[in-house]
């Protein structure tokens, strides 16, 4: 397999980053980061998004009680965490076990 051809006219890319935890620390887990291209950016912004949220005001909350160092009300205020299945198909191409 030519990765190097695939990658270059892959819609789409991804990565795997690591979890940091309400403090900043690395931890064992890591999250998909999805990032797509040019060629589906039009599509993406007039068919895919359907709502946008802005969580500044949130983010500033819970920053301001981890500063405080009141990390169980922090966390309290995280949003809920969402898993998505994905085909076995998938999930080997993207080595996710």
């Amino acid at each position: 397999m030519d990765w190097e051809q695939d990658f270059k006219q892959a819609k789409v890319h991804i990565q795997w980053d690591p979890e940091r935890s309400i403090r900043g620390t690395k931890l064992n887990e890591r999250t998909i980061q999805v990032g797509i291209s040019r060629q589906l950016i039009e599509t993406y912004n007039k068919e895919w998004i359907h709502q946008i949220t802005d969580y500044t005001p949130l983010v500033k909350k819970i920053n301001k009680l981890r500063k405080e160092g009141k990390i169980k009300e922090a966390k309290r205020l995280l949003p809920k965490e969402k898993l998505y299945p994905i085909a076995d198909k998938i999930k080997n191409r993207i080595n996710c076990a």
